[in-house]
């Protein structure tokens, strides 16, 4: 039988059940929402502090694969999705997330996403990052196509919002660093273990609270919360799919590690940048897109558990 308790599988496994507990428990979600915002600050905060005993061309890289991927994620693949919902005529409203969505960095656990599946972890640390800090142009660019459509974005408040959630977080990790170095190993060691058991507590409390929207919009509209998270999977499931096609011909593992960028995007980030200018509709479609975000990577995490053990047992028979 594989190992199910492992850390990582562990954590995976917290996060979809907190989901989940937001959406089945609207009391829950309740009592999590006002503190959803601030918890993803602290998420930004703590998840780059394990990437801080790393050397500077390990965590942002100008190499060609890098820019490739990155230029795809950022750019193409928004342009694709905007003109795929423009072609099916779909509502502003949809629309509008679906940008929100598809011009969003990579999800900060890319790294240990693409390590539990046995993918590139470097190259997910490198793509989340610049995804990350390319995230406020290309989505204040993209939602300027729909400005007197569904949403109305406020240069000042989302210069604010940029500086809470991206150059803060980013400018005390480059503080930390500095001081990393001169630190114990063992130091070092016990503040990299405490992040990683914050940021899954920050997250924890920040996916029960994104879920207030869709877990009251449930008790009136169980037909329209089920349609948002089909169409939410079905577009993460589809970025996957096509950044794979465009990739295969660089190798599985370019492939398959830009598909986990490309597909599991922080839409959450990207819902805090815009603020409250995408409205309830907008707002319950945000949090339909958790569900495929943090339940997709535990049931992988599990299915790569299952395919490796029979390996491992025929290697030691």
């Amino acid at each position: 039988m594989f190992r199910m308790l492992d850390e990582r599988t562990l954590s995976a496994g917290i996060l979809a059940t907190a989901v989940l507990l937001g959406l089945f428990f609207p009391s829950l979600a309740g009592l999590a929402a006002p503190f959803a915002l601030p918890a993803l600050f602290l998420v930004v905060v703590f998840a780059l502090i394990p990437f801080s005993e790393l050397k500077g061309h390990e965590i942002v890289s100008i190499r060609w694969p890098v820019l490739r991927m990155l230029a795809w994620q950022q750019l193409l693949l928004p342009a694709l999705v905007v003109s795929a919902c423009i072609v099916m005529k779909l509502p502003d409203s949809w629309t509008v997330i679906a940008v929100v969505a598809a011009s969003s960095g990579s999800l900060f656990a890319s790294p240990a996403l693409a390590e539990m599946l046995g993918l590139d972890r470097r190259r997910a640390l490198q793509g989340m990052v610049l995804s990350t800090l390319c995230t406020p142009i290309t989505l204040f660019a993209f939602l300027n196509l729909f400005r007197d459509a569904a949403v109305h974005v406020s240069l000042s408040g989302y210069s604010q919002r940029i500086l809470i959630f991206l150059i803060i977080p980013f400018a005390l990790f480059g503080a930390f660093r500095l001081v990393a170095r001169y630190l114990p190993r063992r130091t070092m060691s016990s503040i990299k273990t405490g992040a990683r058991f914050a940021t899954i507590l920050a997250l924890v409390v920040f996916c029960m609270g994104i879920m207030r929207a869709v877990s009251s919009e449930l008790t009136v509209n169980p037909t329209g919360v089920l349609l948002a998270i089909i169409s939410a999977t079905l577009l993460c499931a589809a970025m996957m799919t096509l950044t794979a096609v465009v990739f295969f011909r660089y190798g599985r593992i370019e492939a398959l590690t830009n598909a986990v960028l490309s597909g599991f995007r922080n839409v959450g980030l990207g819902y805090a940048l815009v603020g409250d200018s995408l409205g309830h509709q907008l707002a319950v479609c945000v949090g339909a897109s958790m569900l495929p975000m943090f339940l997709a990577p535990f049931i992988l995490r599990v299915y790569h558990l299952s395919q490796k053990q029979p390996t491992k047992t025929l290697v030691a028979a």
